[in-house]
């Protein structure tokens, strides 16, 4: 088996249709051989349903599992388990996949080796956004462009290369260095779980790339387009920030266990604050309002003891 595709899911049956009938229109060629799992992380709703019906009319290998503890690394630790494939292709219940996604992932691997691929996430075109919206703000609709060009990670870059909802691993990473932390992702109120791996993997020596041919349409629920999600997940994005930060030791100097490059961007953050805040306009304004939640967010659990010993899932 060359892939297997992991669709992690829970009460979005309405949105998984639409996602499984992209993947049922994508062009395969017909040397890659590829399954298709979907974990039903305990959904109430008619998930099973609507998987069973997909299933039975596709003509695709299509296989349905249950994990029925709550939480996003959970279900995909699930799916890594029972998945056959050489290569692991994770995306989200609320996307539609291009074409040529599946194939376009293949041939990543094959010309660029990589341990880990990242591909290219836009936001769907058709979602109505507010008025007092900023395009800064896009990540937070899991939109990931980094251009057109494929990008190899270097040992000094600290930008993303992948994120969950098209994100593609060798399966033998998993084997040497474990599955995804059950501590992190949704269903735990941390945020980091696809960024806590990708680290772990390149803190190895191992490479990752973002892989812009292979992509997805991602069209979140509206509940995001409001203030208080963003401050929300502003707050999260702080806390995660501070663990990935102590968890992944580097050669970077640190006091009191933080790296020093973060006390000249906490430094930069409240100058931005107080420059901008009070004399830009009322975009501005909200946007030094959601980079202070997140120095607070990673200043108050830096204060905070660290914890045990990360939660790494078992080998696959």
């Amino acid at each position: 088996m060359n892939i297997s595709v992991v669709i992690c899911t829970y009460n979005r049956c309405a949105s998984l249709k639409k996602t499984l009938a992209s993947i049922g229109a994508m062009e395969v060629p017909a040397a890659l051989t590829w399954e298709l799992i979907v974990v039903d992380n305990n959904s109430t709703d008619g998930t099973k349903s609507v998987v069973e019906s997909f299933a039975s009319s596709c003509g695709l290998n299509v296989r349905y599992q249950f994990e029925g503890t709550p939480g996003l690394s959970r279900a995909r630790n699930c799916g890594i388990r029972h998945s056959t494939g050489d290569i692991i292709v994770f995306t989200d219940d609320d996307v539609l996949v291009s074409h040529e996604w599946i194939a376009q992932i293949k041939k990543g691997f094959d010309d660029y080796k990589p341990a880990c691929l990242g591909g290219r996430i836009l936001r769907d075109p058709t979602l109505p956004l507010p008025d007092w919206w900023d395009r800064k703000w896009r990540q937070v609709l899991t939109h990931f462009d980094r251009g057109n060009e494929v990008v190899i990670a270097g040992p000094e870059d600290r930008t993303e290369f992948a994120w969950g909802a098209n994100i593609s691993f060798r399966r033998d990473v998993f084997e040497k260095y474990g599955l995804f932390r059950v501590d992190l992702g949704a269903g735990t109120n941390i945020l980091g779980e696809d960024s806590e791996i990708v680290l772990r993997l390149r803190q190895q020596g191992e490479r990752v790339i973002y892989y812009p041919r292979a992509v997805v349409v991602h069209s979140p629920a509206v509940d995001r387009l409001s203030k208080q999600y963003l401050r929300t997940w502003n707050y999260r994005l702080g806390v995660a920030a501070c663990i990935l930060d102590r968890d992944f030791p580097k050669h970077w100097p640190r006091l009191l266990r933080v790296p020093h490059w973060r006390y000249k961007w906490a430094a930069q953050t409240l100058w931005n604050a107080a420059r901008h805040g009070l004399t830009g306009g009322p975009r501005e304004a909200f946007q030094q309002e959601l980079n202070l939640i997140t120095l607070f967010g990673y200043a108050r659990t830096a204060m905070q003891p660290k914890r045990g010993t990360p939660q790494v899932a078992g080998k696959g």
